[in-house]
C-alpha cells in the first residue's frame, strides 16, 4: 500500500472520529467533580456538534448525534447536564429538535424551560415558531414577554399576528413588549393595529407604539399625523424627519405651523431635524430668519449648523455676529470656529482683539480653516516690517499654523530684533518642541541679553513637553556639564524645577549635600519650587542631619511645610502622608511645627483617608497633638 493511500485512510478515520464521540461517557464527565474534566467534556461535545452541522457534512451525522443529545434532556439528568444539552441544540440543532424542546417548556425546573424557550428561538424550521406561538397564547402573563422576545429573535414576520394580539393587553408591560416586538419585526401589516391601539393606550405604551410605527416605516399621512400629535418630542421629530423624506413640500407647511407655535412639543428637535436632513430651501428658510428668532431657536439652529458642518451658511452666521452679544455671541463664535473659513477670519480676529483672554473666542480663532489668510500671514512673518512680523507671528502661533514652529525657532536667533525674539520666546511656550528647548538653553549658555525672559519661557516649555527625564539627559545635563562657569550653571539650575525628574533631583540633591559648593544656594532655591513630593525626602534629610545649622533647619522646615500642605505639589498621597508622619514623629519637630503639618490634613482628601488611618495611628501617642490627630482620623 503506497504512502498516499495510507494518508487518505488516516484522514478518513480522523473525519469519522469527529462524530464517533461517546455521548454516554461525555454525560458522565459533565457531572464530574473535576472542573477540568467537565470543561473538556463540554468542548468535546461542542466540537462534535459543530463538525456534524458544518456545510458539506452528511446530514445523517447531525441527526444521529442530535438524537443522542436529546436522550439526555430528561429530568433524570442533573440540571447542568440538561442545560448543556439544550445549549447544544440551540447552537447546532435542526428542526427535529423542536418537539423535544417544546416538551421542556412545561418542565418543573424554571431554568430548564427558560433555556428551552431560548433554544426554540434559535433553531430553524417553522415548527419551532408554531410551538412558541402556542406557548405565548397559553403562558402566564408574567412569562408572555419572554415568548415574544423569542419570536422576535426568530425574525419570522408571520409571528406578527400572534404578537399583535397582546397590544390591547391590560398589562401595560406586556402591551409595551408587544409593541417593541412588532417594531423590531418591521411588519407593515401591524401598522393599522398599532395606530388604532395607540389612541387608547397608556402614556408609556403610547410612546412605545408610536416608536414602533416609526421603526416599521410609515407613509406620509401617518408621519404628518405623528409629527403633530406624537406622544413626545422624539416621536414628533422622528415623524417629521420621515415626512421630510417622503413629502418635503408638506413638511415645509408643517414646519411653518410649528414655528408659529412657540409652545409646540418637540419644537427644538424638529428645527434641528429640518437643518439636518431638510432640503436646501427648508434649511435656508430657517437660516435666513436667524436674526428674528428667539435666542432659544437661534441656539438650536446654530448648533445644527455646527454639528452637521453646514459650511454653506457661513455668510449668514457671520452676519448674525455683528449685532450679537453675551451668550448669542458665544454661540455664533463657537459655530464659526467649526464651519468658518477665510471669510470668518477678520470678524473672529476682531473679537479676539477685543477679548484676548476669552477662551471661547481663542479656541474658535485657532480652529478656523483659513488657508489663504494663513498663507498671507506666513509671508508677512517672513518679509514684513518688525511690527507686522510680531503681529503675524502671534496670530500664527495661536492658530499653530503648519510651518510656524520652524519660523519661531529661527526668530530666536540674536540676529533678529529683540521685540521679534521676545514674541518668538512667548510662542515657544505654547507651540515649541525639543529643538526649541535646545535653542533657548544654548542662548542661556551664551549669556544672551534676554536670558531672564528666555529662562521663563524655557521653563514653561519644559513643563508643557512633559518629558523631564528625556530633557535632562539630552539637553540640561550636557549644558550644565559643558558650561564655562558657575554663573552660567546658576542660570540653568534656577529653572531645573521645570524638568522635575529623578536624575535632575539627584543633581540638585548632590549640590545641596556639598556645603562648600558655590552652587548650593541656587540649588536650594530651585528645590524650594520643586513641583513634586520627591523633594520632601531631601528636605527631611537636611532637617535631621547631624550638626544642621539654624539657617538650614529653618529652610528645610519651610520646604517640608510646602511639600506636605500645598496642593501645587503633586505626588502619591501615600508618600505624602507617610512623610508627614515621619516628620511629626521626629524629635527635632516642635509642637508648633507638628500642628502646622497636621493643618494640611484637617480636611482629608478621598485618596488620603486610608493612608491616614494607616500612618497616623502612632501619632496618637504624642499627647501634645493627640486631639488634633484623632479629629483627622475620625474624618477618615
Amino acid at each position: 500500500m503506497n504512502k498516499k493511500t495510507i494518508s487518505l485512510l488516516v484522514a478518513f478515520a480522523f473525519a469519522c472520529n469527529a462524530f464517533a464521540v461517546d455521548v454516554a461517557e461525555i454525560v458522565k464527565q459533565l457531572d464530574s467533580n473535576d472542573y477540568k474534566a467537565r470543561m473538556v467534556a463540554r468542548e468535546e461535545l461542542k466540537n462534535a456538534m459543530a463538525t456534524a452541522s458544518s456545510p458539506g457534512t452528511d446530514p445523517t451525522e447531525l441527526v444521529s448525534l442530535q438524537g443522542e443529545v436529546i436522550n439526555y434532556l430528561g429530568s433524570f439528568q442533573p440540571q447542568s447536564t440538561r442545560l448543556w444539552m439544550i445549549r447544544m441544540l440551540e447552537l447546532f440543532g435542526n428542526e427535529d429538535a423542536a418537539e423535544p424542546l417544546n416538551r421542556l417548556l412545561n418542565d418543573s425546573d424554571d431554568t430548564v424551560n427558560d433555556a428551552a424557550r431560548k433554544a426554540l428561538g434559535a433553531i430553524p424550521g417553522s415548527q419551532a415558531t408554531k410551538y412558541l406561538e402556542a406557548a405565548l397564547s397559553s403562558a402566564p402573563i408574567d412569562q408572555k414577554s419572554e415568548y415574544i422576545n423569542a419570536l422576535v429573535y426568530r425574525g419570522d414576520e408571520a409571528s406578527a399576528k400572534t404578537i399583535a394580539v397582546w397590544l390591547t393587553s391590560k398589562d401595560e408591560s406586556l402591551a409595551i413588549q408587544a409593541a417593541q416586538g412588532l417594531g423590531k419585526l418591521g411588519t407593515v401589516e401591524a401598522i393599522p393595529l398599532l395606530l388604532s391601539t395607540s389612541k387608547t393606550a397608556t402614556p408609556a405604551a403610547k410612546i412605545v407604539m408610536e416608536g414602533a410605527l416609526l421603526d416599521i416605516g410609515v407613509d406620509a399621512d401617518t408621519a404628518y399625523q405623528l409629527a403633530g400629535t406624537g406622544a413626545n418630542a422624539s416621536i414628533r421629530a422622528g415623524a417629521f424627519a420621515e415626512l421630510t423624506k417622503q413629502d418635503s413640500v408638506r413638511a415645509m407647511k408643517a414646519l411653518s405651523a410649528i414655528r408659529n407655535d412657540p409652545a409646540f412639543l418637540g419644537r427644538p428637535a424638529i428645527l434641528r431635524e429640518a437643518m439636518a436632513i431638510g432640503p436646501e430651501a427648508m434649511q435656508l428658510s430657517l437660516v435666513s430668519d436667524l436674526p428674528n428668532m428667539t435666542f432659544e431657536d437661534q441656539v438650536v439652529i446654530l448648533g445644527a449648523i455646527s454639528d452637521y458642518s453646514l459650511t454653506q451658511f457661513e455668510p449668514q452666521v457671520i452676519a448674525l455676529l455683528a449685532g450679537a452679544s453675551g451668550n448669542l455671541q458665544k454661540a455664533v463664535i463657537s459655530t464659526l470656529g467649526v464651519i468658518g473659513g477665510d471669510q470668518s477670519y477678520d470678524p473672529i480676529y476682531q473679537a479676539y482683539l477685543a477679548s484676548p483672554s476669552d477662551k471661547n473666542i481663542t479656541y474658535a480663532f485657532a480652529s478656523l480653516k483659513a488657508p489663504s489668510t494663513d498663507a498671507q500671514l506666513l509671508e508677512t512673518v517672513k518679509s514684513g516690517d518688525v511690527s507686522g512680523q510680531v503681529a503675524a507671528l502671534k496670530i500664527l502661533q495661536l492658530r499653530n499654523t503648519p510651518g510656524v514652529m520652524e519660523l519661531t525657532n529661527q526668530f530666536a536667533s540674536p540676529d533678529n530684533d529683540d521685540q521679534l525674539r521676545q514674541t518668538a520666546f512667548k510662542s515657544m511656550e505654547k507651540i515649541g518642541n525639543v529643538e526649541s528647548a535646545r535653542i533657548m538653553l544654548s542662548l542661556i549658555e551664551n549669556n544672551d541679553p534676554l536670558t531672564r525672559q528666555i529662562q521663563g519661557s524655557l521653563k514653561k516649555l519644559s513643563v508643557r513637553l512633559e518629558e523631564p527625564d528625556y530633557l535632562w539627559e539630552e539637553i540640561y545635563s550636557p549644558a550644565l556639564e559643558n558650561a564655562e562657569d558657575d554663573k552660567t550653571r546658576e542660570n540653568i539650575i534656577i529653572i531645573l524645577d521645570g524638568v522635575a525628574g529623578k536624575e535632575s533631583l539627584n543633581y540638585v540633591k548632590g549640590l545641596i549635600a556639598d556645603d562648600s559648593s558655590s552652587l548650593r544656594p541656587i540649588a536650594l532655591r530651585s528645590l524650594q519650587r520643586w513641583p513634586n513630593i520627591d523633594a520632601g525626602q531631601i528636605w527631611f534629610g537636611m532637617m535631621t542631619a547631624d550638626g544642621v545649622s539654624d539657617s538650614d533647619f529653618a529652610t528645610a522646615q519651610k520646604g517640608l511645610k510646602r511639600v506636605l500642605t500645598s496642593s501645587s505639589v503633586k505626588g502619591p498621597e501615600d508618600q505624602r502622608v507617610k512623610l508627614a508622619a515621619e516628620v511629626i514623629q521626629n524629635d527635632s519637630s516642635s509642637t508648633e511645627f507638628k500642628e502646622t503639618i497636621l493643618s494640611g490634613f484637617k480636611k482629608p482628601k478621598w485618596n488620603q483617608k486610608k493612608h491616614i488611618k494607616k500612618h497616623f495611628q502612632p501619632l496618637l501617642e504624642d499627647q501634645e497633638i493627640a486631639v488634633t490627630v484623632q479629629s483627622i482620623i475620625d474624618k477618615c
